[in-house]
Parts: C-alpha cells; sequence; structure tokens
C-alpha cells in the first residue's frame, strides 16, 4: 500500500531533516533523505502497532484460558508488551 503526505511547513520540514541527521548519527544504517527518513518511521510505526495489536490478542486469548476475568486483561497486555521490548 503507498501513502502520500504532503509537509510544506518549513519548521516541520526542518525538523524531519533534524531527526533523520540525529537518527543518522547514532546508527550505521544511513537514511539518505527525508522522504526515506519518513517512509522507515512509518515502517517502524506500523511494526509496533502490529506488535501491540498481536499483544492485545494473545492476552485476550490469555485471559480467556485462563478462566475469562477481564479485570486481568491490562495486567496481561503490560507482560506481553514489556517481552516484545527484550532484544
Amino acid at each position: 500500500m503507498d501513502f502520500v503526505i504532503t509537509i510544506t511547513d518549513p519548521a516541520q520540514l526542518a525538523g524531519i531533516t533534524w531527526a533523520r541527521e540525529q537518527r543518522n548519527a547514532s546508527s550505521e544504517d544511513q537514511i539518505a533523505t527525508d522522504q526515506d527518513y519518513i517512509g522507515w518511521v512509518m515502517t517502524q510505526a506500523a511494526a509496533s502497532y502490529a506488535r501491540d495489536r498481536g499483544n492485545t490478542v494473545f492476552a485476550e486469548a490469555k485471559v480467556a484460558a485462563e478462566g475469562g476475568d477481564m479485570t486481568k486483561l491490562d495486567e496481561v497486555q503490560a507482560e506481553y508488551a514489556a517481552e516484545s521490548l527484550k532484544v
């Protein structure tokens, strides 16, 4: 799926450039253009959203398997989120 966005505000554009340069300063994998940087950011966000959604589905299944006490859902989701952050 392709997305097209238009950003014309000079301050926002400068912020994107600054963020890309900061990211590049701390990574061997350089991102050459602001457009590529925005693509990278969106890819990271999509992966995070998918992981979070997966955590929710797994948490709901675990709570259901353990008796269905949905008051425990937040606790189980937090456990899955903590696990997904481990490298």
